[in-house]
Order: structure tokens, then C-alpha cells, then sequence
């Protein structure tokens, strides 16, 4: 869908289907929080729109996914549109406006959905991670049914991809700069009238996960690293974040108890409090990378 297009849907959306919703007053944070996801959510809104144009019926058929999967993605892709246009609403139209975006060259359906898996995975987190600290608490209340949302639409690709689609027994929060970090690299170039994101994007982190899902190896650029520093792998999961200590070749052990989606973060400390699930920006080297593990370690998902 081309950038006209999204916009007058997003238009039309706005003042037709929700111009009942009173936008309430809010402050700079929860303006920043907002205007993040509502970055996310036109990220996702081109991301679905891309899968719908560039797959026919019979490369989805061939994957092994009938009309009724296609049928729920453009349904994904109507809900971005309704998310966009209430945050837009809530920002009194000075959010964000859809940019110019990089994705990888998908060549076949399942690239695409492990993908999305992905994308909608730090969509979920990043929501998580920022709606408890908005102040006003419609906002917080609409970011709430966003993320559920966010959650159901995982579920949804993680099911696709042979993962259990249940995923956790709770779901996993990232903070604003950690989820704006995963995001960042597939967002070329905005509007020159776009607020500006004021939120930190770390070195990429990439990993490879074992096939028997008990280690992962991580990869990223050392360069900037002092000398003798303490590296650490966070495994952000769940309520609580784990600490490992990496192997010479870059690999670490999955601890026991983390499953699902989880994020990998290189960090410069060990935290050996119980301060919940979140690692300081601060302690960041490298990362997140996000890990879809399984939800039962010692065999495969058998979804529903």
C-alpha cells in the first residue's frame, strides 16, 4: 500500500470510525511512549500490506496456509490501521506519519512469518514495557487493548511457525529503547515533520539458536568494547531477567525456566537482584536480539 493510500486510510479511519474517543491531555513522556508505538504500529501496517501484495493464493496454498490465513493477516493489517489512527487521535495528530521502510527480501511465505513473528513480538514488549508508566490513564487503559492485541497477533505467527501458540505463562516487556532498537533498522527515512524518537539505539545483536534449543550463540561488533570488560548475556523473559556468562566461541546455555518469547541482551553487569524484568539501558553493550523459543524445552511445540 503506498504512503497516499495509508494515509487516507488512516484519515478516514480517525474521524469516521473512532471520533467519539475525547483525546486527552498528556505530557512529553507519554507523548514519546505513544508516538513510539505508534511508529511500531506503521511499521507493522506496511509489514502486513507487503505480505499481502507480493505472496498469490498459491505460494500461501503451496506453504501450507489456506485463504483463511491470508483472511486473518489482512485482518491484522485493518487492526494496525484502527491502532494508528487512535494514537494518532490521542496525539492530536502530531504523531508520526508512515515512513519509508527496508525490510528483507522475502522469497518464500515462511520468511515472511517468521518475520512477523518477530516484529509483532517487539511490538508486544515494547507496549508492555512503557504502558505502565504512562500517566494519563485513558492512554494507558487504550494501550492496554493495543497490546492484548499485539499479543493475540503473535500468537497468531508464532502458531504458523510451529510454535506453541500460547507462548509463556506471562509475557515479556522490553524498555523503550531496547524494543525502539529492534525496530530502528527497518525504518529508512521519515517525514522531515515527524517528532523525533528521543530513545537510544544500541549496537546490533544477532544469534543463532541450536536445534535442540539448549544454547545460542551470539554475534556482534566488539570493536567499542574496553578492555577486559565483564560481558554478560541477560536473558529477558517472563517476570525476571537471568544472567549467563558467555563461552569463548560466543555461546551460552538456555537457562532452565526461560521459554517462549525471550530477548537476549549483551550486557557490562550481572544484576543479582530480584528487581524484576527489566535490564538498565545503562548496562547495555549490544542487543536485544529477540529469541522465539519453544514453549516446552525438552520436545517440539504441538500447537492447538
Amino acid at each position: 500500500m503506498k504512503f497516499s493510500v495509508i494515509s487516507s486510510a488512516l484519515a478516514c479511519t480517525a474521524a469516521c470510525a473512532i471520533s467519539a474517543l475525547a483525546a486527552p491531555t498528556i505530557n512529553k513522556a507519554d507523548f514519546d511512549r505513544l508516538n513510539l508505538g505508534l511508529n511500531f504500529e506503521l511499521l507493522e501496517l506496511e509489514l502486513f500490506n507487503l505480505g499481502i501484495d507480493i505472496f498469490v493464493p498459491k505460494e500461501w496454498e503451496d506453504a501450507g496456509y489456506g485463504a483463511s490465513f491470508v483472511d486473518d493477516l489482512k485482518f491484522m493489517r485493518d487492526q494496525e490501521v484502527q491502532h494508528a489512527a487512535v494514537l494518532q487521535q490521542i496525539l492530536k495528530g502530531k504523531g508520526a506519519k508512515p515512513c519509508e521502510y527496508q525490510f528483507p527480501k522475502f522469497e518464500t511465505v515462511d520468511e515472511f512469518l517468521n518475520f512477523s513473528s518477530i516484529v509483532t513480538s517487539v511490538g508486544e514488549a515494547g507496549y508492555l514495557g512503557f504502558t505502565f508508566q504512562l500517566n494519563n490513564r485513558s492512554s494507558i487503559l487504550t494501550s492496554n487493548q493495543i497490546f492484548t492485541t499485539e499479543a493475540r497477533q503473535n500468537a497468531r505467527f508464532r502458531s504458523a511457525r510451529k510454535l506453541n501458540s500460547l507462548n509463556a505463562n506471562f509475557d515479556t516487556p522490553l524498555t523503550e529503547s531496547q524494543s525502539y532498537t529492534l525496530n530502528a533498522p527497518y525504518i529508512k527515512k521519515c517525514p522531515d515533520t515527524n517528532p523525533p524518537i528521543p530513545y537510544t539505539v544500541f549496537p546490533q545483536l544477532n544469534a543463532t539458536i541450536s536445534k535442540d534449543q539448549k544454547s545460542v550463540t551470539f554475534y556482534w561488533d566488539k570493536k567499542e568494547e574496553k578492555k577486559d570488560q565483564q560481558v554478560h548475556v541477560a536473558w529477558v523473559n517472563q517476570l525476571a531477567v537471568t544472567f549467563t556468562d558467555l563461552k569463548e566461541d560466543g555461546s551460552a546455555d538456555i537457562p532452565d525456566g526461560v521459554i517462549g518469547n525471550t530477548f537476549g541482551i549483551i550486557t557490562s553487569k550481572a544484576r543479582t537482584d530480584k528487581k524484576g524484568p527489566f535490564v538498565r539501558d545503562s548496562d547495555v553493550i549490544a542487543g536485544p536480539v529477540a529469541l522465539p523459543l519453544r514453549t516446552l524445552r525438552n520436545q517440539s511445540d504441538k500447537d492447538d
